[in-house]
């Protein structure tokens, strides 16, 4: 079995093969049509006799998974609308629960505490002082990173995190866009930490 990985690297993403469907062409031509056009830049000939046969059943399976994906997606959207939420509000849950679950999950593997303690009650520290503390723990180690995803995604958690995780904030496109570019970068940024 090709990996979707592998699919992506000559040009058969979701996306680019559905683009051609979209144009009236069947499977095998749209399949040809992007290893043609794709990074490889294949020839026709040598598409539509070697890799068009290879692909053919990887690319079925793959689009299979994203129309399965789509209609688990289109029946979370319905239940948001239920609840006056919208897909922003869920790109934003997911991303800055993902935020949380990585700091903690990074904190741990550093051997950074995550409880303390204060006139005998055990506290929790929270995503951004988790944040804080990993920044000052790859500083001190020469880790060589630049923290700035750790303060940017620190700032959008402060910002957001409570109000549109606890109270349904509503977020717009513009905003969960840039919530899911700096988790992203968030992410990179931890794996550089621990690595």
């Amino acid at each position: 079995m090709i990996t979707d990985d592998q699919l992506h690297e000559v040009g058969l993403d979701p996306q680019s093969v559905v683009d051609q469907i979209r144009k009236g062409k069947n499977l095998d031509d749209s399949i040809e049509a992007c290893l043609v056009q794709g990074p490889r830049g294949y020839s026709a000939k040598y598409a539509r006799s070697k890799l068009v046969p290879e692909y053919r059943s990887d690319v079925a399976r793959m689009l299979k998974e994203c129309v399965q994906k789509a209609v688990v997606m289109s029946r979370l959207e319905g239940l948001l609308r239920k609840a006056g939420l919208n897909p922003n509000w869920m790109i934003a849950t997911v991303c800055l629960a993902a935020q949380d679950a990585s700091v903690k999950r990074t904190a741990e593997l550093l051997g950074i505490p995550l409880v303390y303690e204060v006139q005998g009650k055990t506290r929790f520290r929270n995503a951004q002082q988790l944040m804080g503390e990993i920044e000052k723990s790859a500083k001190r180690e020469g880790k060589g990173i630049e923290a700035i995803a750790l303060g940017v995604a620190r700032q959008w958690n402060m910002r957001f995190r409570n109000g549109v995780i606890h109270d349904g904030r509503q977020v717009s496109e513009k905003e969960s866009q840039r919530i899911l570019e700096a988790t992203d970068d968030l992410l990179d940024e931890l794996s550089a930490v621990i690595s």
